[in-house]
C-alpha cells in the first residue's frame, strides 16, 4: 500500500491510501482538523502545566508537530507517546511539507 500525496482545502498535504480508500488527515484540512482536535479541544482545553499524551495511529506527525509548536510557545511540558503499525519513511514525511507552514 503505498499512499499518495493529497493537497487539503487548507493547503496543507495529507495522504491517501487507495487500497484502503482512506485519508490520514480531514481532506477539508490536515493542519486545520490537528489544531483543532490536538490545540484548541485537547492543549489549550487542559490546565495543568503538565500533561501526557497517547496517540494511537502516529501517522505522518503532524499532531505531535503541532503540540510541539504549542508546548514551546506556552511552555507546557508535554510527554508524547506515538503508537505505529505501519510507520511511514522519512522521505514520505518529509515530502508532506509541514513545516513549510510554520515560520
Amino acid at each position: 500500500m503505498k499512499p499518495e500525496i493529497k493537497i487539503t482545502e487548507d493547503g496543507s498535504r495529507t495522504l491517501y491510501v487507495k487500497d484502503l480508500d482512506e485519508y490520514y488527515h480531514s481532506q477539508y484540512g490536515a493542519i486545520a482538523e490537528s489544531r483543532y482536535v490536538y490545540i484548541q479541544a485537547g492543549l489549550e482545553a487542559i490546565e495543568t502545566q503538565q500533561i501526557s499524551v497517547l496517540e494511537m495511529g502516529f501517522g505522518t506527525g503532524l499532531n505531535a508537530f503541532l503540540t510541539l509548536i504549542q508546548a514551546r510557545q506556552t511552555g507546557k511540558i508535554v510527554k508524547y507517546t506515538g503508537i505505529e503499525l505501519y510507520p511511514l519513511k522519512n522521505s514520505v514525511i518529509e515530502s508532506l511539507d509541514h513545516d513549510k507552514h510554520f515560520p
